[in-house]
């Protein structure tokens, strides 16, 4: 068994002979944080502020065929998404977020598309969108750190 990453314990990408699950279509997006000053009689300015924080889109094929059950892997995912859990997503060894950062399941498409002549379903294709989480111990360290002086002095502006 090769286990390809993962996401918390509503999630294992792997693959083996019994079991196939694997991410495909993996977009990463991220942005930066500026804020707009409005200046009488001049154009406004922008100041950078920080990083923003980034998502991850990803689609996963649920086949009962591959050894995943489409129906229990998405009450999984469901259940993780309206509880709000928060974990590392690690895809090929490496957290897809900064270190540290934890990743929350914020929407869910569900595609079915085959089921068994009684109705049971045989495969869906999940789109799942992550979100970036800093955690809260996360902002006490840099609260610490500008209370002590040791903020960048990248955006303060002398007279």
């Amino acid at each position: 068994m090769s286990q390809l990453g993962a996401w918390g314990t509503a999630l294992a990408f792997e693959s083996s002979s019994n079991r196939l699950l694997t991410p495909c279509e993996i977009g990463v997006e991220g942005s930066a944080r500026y804020a707009q000053h409005d200046v009488v009689g001049l154009p406004p300015f922008y100041e950078f502020i920080g990083p923003g924080l980034s998502t991850c889109q990803l689609t996963v094929r649920l086949s009962a065929r591959e050894g995943v059950s489409p129906r229990a892997q998405l009450d999984l995912l469901r259940a993780a998404r309206d509880e709000g859990v928060a974990a590392v997503l690690v895809i090929g060894g490496r957290p897809v977020f900064d270190a540290g950062h934890l990743a929350v399941l914020e929407k869910i498409g569900e595609a079915w598309a085959y089921f068994t002549g009684q109705g049971g379903l045989l495969v869906a294709v999940g789109e799942l969108t992550f979100h970036e989480v800093v955690p809260r111990e996360h902002y006490t360290v840099a609260a610490n750190a500008i209370g002590s002086g040791a903020a960048t002095k990248r955006n303060v502006v002398s007279k």
